[in-house]
């Protein structure tokens, strides 16, 4: 056991530090954990339109008529309760462009606001631009799809918010920027410098969707994003097998005095998110749950206590 241990800690700890120490990956780890409080939010007033019991159960009597009270309260209300619901919920991919991009700029020591924002920015325009539709009655209504604004738009996100910061940091680095006067205060010289980097990184993603949606009408960048990122790692977290090992994995981390949740988090939690946002749409949609295998590898890791 001595052998297999120190075998573990040679292989495995270089491994983990490299993952806990590369900067895109405790980025990513960083803006995951900042969806939480989000997270719970959401998930708050889900539970509060939807009651544990219903009103069949209430009807029978007994004990569970004390619910009742809550039990018509949600069935009146629903809608509007769940609007706090699909205003966090359905804004995770903002939210971890957002915070993504503040943590990997922070790294770079660049001004984390400003690149925060324009990934955030970058994202919307990438996941979800405004288009003009024809109405019934002749106007014109500005609408957007909001499909990849929440946990299926987490790998554009992703790319989004390190291509950004990356395209930002490589123009200042290479003076690509406005330059004012020394006497310009500090913080118009930095938004004037932020100019070109933004116009180039509108180009990359606005101009490379309309680049994919000209050679395939039906695809959309989020949608390519989705199929190269999304498909091979819902393989390995979202099948019994994958899993399975990813459990394993986790747990030989935490045996080097490590902590795999975390160190496995970039890879995992986008898929994990996605399953959680789906079942949650069921649940309010008042229709029954679907497990998945990637729901089994966060209750491995929880049998430990390792969150």
């Amino acid at each position: 056991m001595e052998k297999f241990m120190k075998f573990l800690n040679e292989k495995l700890t270089p491994l983990a530090n490299f993952f806990g120490r590369q900067r895109h990956l405790l980025a990513m780890q960083r803006g995951f954990m900042a969806m939480i409080s989000f997270i719970f939010i959401g998930a708050v007033f889900m539970i509060i339109a939807n009651p544990p019991v219903t009103a069949d159960m209430v009807a029978n009597g007994g004990i569970l008529s004390i619910f009742s009270g809550w039990v018509n309260f949600a069935a009146k209300y629903k809608m509007v309760i769940l609007i706090p619901f699909n205003m966090t919920m359905g804004m995770l991919g903002v939210i971890a462009a957002f915070a993504i991009a503040y943590n990997l700029a922070s790294s770079y020591k660049m001004s984390a606001m400003s690149s925060a924002l324009t990934s955030a920015i970058i994202f919307m325009l990438t996941a979800a631009p405004a288009g003009y539709y024809a109405l019934a009655d002749g106007s014109v209504a500005s609408m957007m799809k909001t499909t990849y604004l929440g946990s299926q738009g987490l790998f554009t996100a992703i790319v989004v918010a390190i291509v950004t910061v990356e395209v930002t940091r490589f123009c200042l680095s290479h003076h690509l920027t406005i330059r004012l006067p020394e006497s310009v205060p500090p913080f118009i010289s930095e938004t004037f410098s932020l100019i070109i980097p933004g116009v180039l990184n509108t180009i990359i993603f606005f101009g490379g969707n309309l680049l994919i949606q000209a050679y395939d009408p039906t695809m959309t960048l989020p949608a390519l994003i989705e199929f190269v990122l999304g498909k091979p790692l819902g393989g390995l977290c979202n099948t019994w097998p994958g899993a399975i090992a990813l459990c394993i994995i986790s747990s030989l981390f935490w045996c080097c005095g490590l902590h795999g949740t975390m160190i496995l988090m970039p890879f995992t939690t986008a898929i994990g998110m996605q399953v959680a946002t789906r079942n949650m749409e069921l649940v309010a949609a008042g229709k029954d749950i679907i497990f998945q295998p990637a729901m089994f590898g966060d209750a491995g890791n929880l049998l430990g206590g390792s969150r």
